[in-house]
């Protein structure tokens, strides 16, 4: 499944940055809009990319298919 990072506020308006698995960006902002984020950017991660651990937030993800 595609990861996607993003960059959102949460409801008391504090930045929030972290990966999430979906299977597409509006899935992805989705599942951020339902935890009560508001996305500011959602981008595709290409495969083989590696990014630096970053543990600010988490966003479900969509559980079992």
């Amino acid at each position: 499944m595609p990861s996607f990072s993003y960059l959102a506020r949460d409801e008391s308006g504090e930045l929030k940055a972290g990966i999430l698995e979906s299977k597409g960006r509006e899935e992805a902002l989705d599942q951020l809009e339902s935890a009560g984020f508001f996305p500011m950017e959602v981008e595709p991660i290409e495969p083989g990319v590696v990014l630096p651990t970053v543990s600010q937030g988490s966003i479900p993800g969509p559980g079992p298919a």
